[in-house]
């Protein structure tokens, strides 16, 4: 699993698939990339 800023730049890499700590991140705007799935969030 990776996770990737609106840039392109990834921020995160893991395997753990359960539970993901975002709290270090910035407000903005994501991309959650597991498997060939690509998935959008917003961190507020």
């Amino acid at each position: 699993m990776e996770i990737f800023s609106a840039l392109g730049i990834k921020v995160i890499e893991t395997e753990h698939k359960d539970k993901i700590d975002v709290k270090f991140l910035n407000t903005g705007i994501y991309f959650l990339k597991i498997g060939n799935k690509l998935l959008t969030f917003f961190k507020v």
